[in-house]
Order: C-alpha cells, then structure tokens, then sequence
C-alpha cells in the first residue's frame, strides 16, 4: 500500500549486509584486546582449563582468541556467515556455530 512507513530491516539483516561484505576488512581493521584483558578474566572470572565458554556474537574472533588463551574450551557463536567463515579460518581448533540472541 502506498502512503505506509516500510517495515526497518531486521537486525540480523543489517549485520549481515554490512559485516557479511567485508568480514576480512573488519578482522584486519579492528585492533587486538590487550593482554591485560586475558589476565583480568583469568584473575576475575577464573576462567581457565576445565572451563567452558560461550562467546556469543563473535565475529572474526578477536575476543574468542583471547578466551581461548586463558586454556578454557571456547564455542564461538555467530550469525553471520562470513564472519564465522574468518573466524573458523583463523581459530580451526575452535568450534564455530551459527546462533543469535
């Protein structure tokens, strides 16, 4: 009908259209977390072997990389298909799967 306001796109719409076109560019783009965030999880969180971790909306792995270094089991959880791509490119051993909260 003409003269309606179109319905907004879906969250997962937009993520995908934008991050999905330049998932490499994102990864390279956005800087490393600092050690200081590992130690501060280790220290706060406990987290460590024996552990297990979801990182949800995980990207190109950033922070899962950081989870993983703490010797905790890490899933990474993410909607966006070529954001799990590199992410599953750069962490083999670490479990990707498609999700969204």
């Amino acid at each position: 009908m003409s003269g309606q306001t179109p319905e907004p796109r879906a969250p997962y719409e937009i993520a995908a259209a934008g991050f999905g076109a330049s998932a490499d560019a994102f990864d390279r783009g956005r800087p490393e977390y600092p050690s200081a965030v590992g130690r501060w999880l280790v220290e706060r969180l406990a987290l460590g072997p024996g552990m297990r971790v979801a990182d949800l909306a995980a990207g190109t792995g950033k922070l899962t990389r950081v989870l993983a270094d703490t010797g905790a089991w890490v899933v990474a959880i993410e909607p966006v298909t070529a954001m799990r791509e590199a992410l599953s490119r750069s962490l083999p051993g670490i479990p990707v799967v498609a999700g969204m909260a």
